[in-house]
This record gives structure tokens, C-alpha cells and sequence, in this order.
């Protein structure tokens, strides 16, 4: 139980592995924010990582570290995007319309997805989709205040959302969970009733007293 409580083993949900990751990510973070005015050695040596981790065999052991440097990609490439105001620049710039935007985004990512997830362009495909998925998406939302408003109170559960949601798929209540039988359906389902959880967990959490929140 304690292994999996610190997350040294997953067999209690094998969906928790990505928790090593981000304690991995939450320690590299002095380190990148320290060569973010540097992006030219931060992107060279993140992608040298990745490329040099990639080609050790492929062992229980060194499959730890291959799916390490995998995710360190996307994370500098947000954190270079970020202390940049990339993001600013590139949205200022970009096409008025957010509906056209949002149209022309969806066919990038889809045929990108289709065409070149391949294993050892993994980091490719975020490090370019990822940047380009949250200006659209930020542009797209300005279609409706409604939609907005909606995005920004799932944006604050997305975290524990995705902790909960594969217990809901594979391990509780999958009766529920997949009772509408369509696939859209059972995602809105099962968005449904992990936003319920995590808004009853936050609300307990909340309660408690200010040192064991």
C-alpha cells in the first residue's frame, strides 16, 4: 500500500504512472528556469536528451528515463513559449476570426496525428501541436462567453479530473460510466462524473484545517 501511496509502484491503478513524471518535471524546473533566456541551449539540450535516452535498449530500467526525457519536451517547449510571450505574440497576429481558427486548427492536429505519430516523432508532435492547440483553443473560446466561462471551470478540475477518470473507466461503477453505449455520449458521461467527484473531494478538501489541505 505505501509503495503505491508514493507512487514507487502502480498496481492499485496503472493509470498513475504519469505521477512519477511530474515530480520528475516539478524537480526539473530550477534548472530549465535557469536557461530560459537561453532558448537556443534549452531546446538543444532537451532534444540531445531525448535523442541520446531513445537509442539505450529498452529495459524495465531504462524505460523509466526513455519516458522521462519523452515528456521533458513538451514541458521546456511550454515553459520557453511561456517566458517568451510567444503566446501573446502569436495570437496578436493570427487570423480574426476565432471560428476559422478554430476550423483550421482541428484539421492541422488531426492530419498531423494521422500522419506523423510515429515512436521517435512522439516529441515532435507535441513540441509543435501543443503551443498551437492552446492559442486556438484560447481564440476559439471567444466564440461564446458561455463556452469560456464553461472552459474555465473545467480548466480548474482538468488536474484532478484526469487523476479520477480511469477509475471511473476501468476499475468503478463501468456500468455507469459506459450506460449511454455512444461514444461522445460516454465522454460527456464520464466528464460528467469526474467533475462531480472532484468538486465534492475539493469541497472536503477545502474543510479541512489550512495545514492538511
Amino acid at each position: 500500500m505505501l509503495l503505491n501511496i508514493f507512487n514507487i509502484i502502480t498496481t492499485y491503478n496503472e493509470e498513475w504512472w504519469f505521477v512519477r513524471v511530474y515530480c520528475v518535471m516539478v524537480l526539473l524546473f530550477p534548472l530549465v528556469r535557469k536557461y530560459l533566456d537561453q532558448p537556443a541551449i534549452l531546446i538543444a539540450g532537451s532534444l540531445l536528451t531525448y535523442a541520446s535516452l531513445q537509442l539505450l535498449p529498452t529495459t524495465q530500467f531504462t524505460n523509466y528515463f526513455k519516458q522521462i526525457s519523452y515528456y521533458q519536451v513538451p514541458f521546456v517547449t511550454g515553459m520557453l513559449f511561456s517566458s517568451m510571450k510567444l503566446y501573446e505574440r502569436v495570437t496578436y497576429r493570427c487570423i480574426e476570426s476565432p471560428l476559422l481558427w478554430g476550423a483550421l486548427l482541428v484539421t492541422l492536429l488531426l492530419t498531423f496525428r494521422l500522419v506523423v505519430y510515429e515512436r521517435y516523432l512522439h516529441p515532435l508532435y507535441f513540441f509543435v501541436t501543443t503551443p498551437l492547440f492552446v492559442i486556438g483553443a484560447s481564440r476559439a473560446l471567444r466564440i461564446s462567453e458561455l463556452l469560456t466561462r464553461l472552459f474555465e471551470i473545467l480548466g480548474k478540475y482538468s488536474f484532478p479530473m484526469w487523476l479520477v477518470h480511469s477509475y471511473f473507466c476501468y476499475y468503478f461503477l463501468q456500468p455507469l460510466t459506459y450506460a449511454p453505449r455512444y461514444g461522445i455520449a460516454i465522454l460527456l458521461n464520464l466528464s460528467l462524473l469526474t467533475f462531480a467527484t472532484c468538486f465534492v473531494l475539493e469541497k472536503i478538501r477545502m474543510a479541512l484545517p489550512a495545514p492538511l489541505r
